[in-house]
Parts: structure tokens; sequence; C-alpha cells
């Protein structure tokens, strides 16, 4: 019994080293997982047509499955998080959106755990 009190009393804590927030496992949730699904495969599709590299954010509103306010939320979670980019040009109404240098990291290895579950099936 003493040994469980024992802990509340030491001076000197050993506390599990801090990690880094680049080693932080980032936790996304299915819908974001879908938009940078989705965004890195139209971008790499529409580099190979030769258009440019952003996409209007009606168009990602529409080709997800999801209500636009949904969308929107997790649009801004990723922003917070480093994963996408919106830009809105001068004079323009439409804002694009891209995908960052760690967004596309991120959705690199998205699409690699996709593949894996396809083949486990």
């Amino acid at each position: 019994m003493a040994g469980k009190f024992s802990q509340w009393f030491r001076t000197e804590r050993e506390r599990p080293p801090k990690r880094d927030k680049r080693e932080a496992v980032l936790r996304l949730t299915p819908l974001q997982q879908s938009i940078l699904h989705w965004l890195r495969h139209e971008l790499r599709r529409r580099q190979r047509v030769g258009d440019t590299g952003m996409i209007p954010y009606p168009e990602l509103v529409s080709a997800l499955h999801a209500d636009k306010a949904s969308v929107t939320s997790e649009v801004r979670t990723l922003l917070k998080k480093g994963l996408l980019s919106v830009t809105l040009p001068t004079g323009g109404w439409v804002r694009y959106v891209t995908l960052t240098e760690t967004g596309e990291t991120q959705a690199k290895t998205l699409s690699g755990h996709m593949q894996q579950a396809r083949h486990r099936r």
C-alpha cells in the first residue's frame, strides 16, 4: 500500500519525453481523408492535361457527397493543420484550393493505406 502513495511524494517525476509536432500522428476524419484523397487525384489529373494546379472550391464541394457546411468545416481544420492552402485571386469571386507539401505527403500515405486495405479484402 505504501508503494501506491509514495509515487505522489516523489520530488523528481519521470515524465515521458515530449514528442515533436512533426512526429505526431495526424488524426483525420473520413471526410478530411476524402478531401485530401480527391484533391491529390484531381490535381494529378489536371497536371497531366496541362491545366492549373488549383481547384475551384465549388468544384471540390460538388465532387464530395457531403453538405457544404461539413466540407467547409473540414477544409478549415485542414488549413489549420497546414495540409491545404486557399487563395482568392485578385478580382475573382471563386476561391481556389490546393495541397501544401505536407498535405501532398499525407495524401500519398492515405492512398497507400487505402490500396493496402483493398488488397486485404
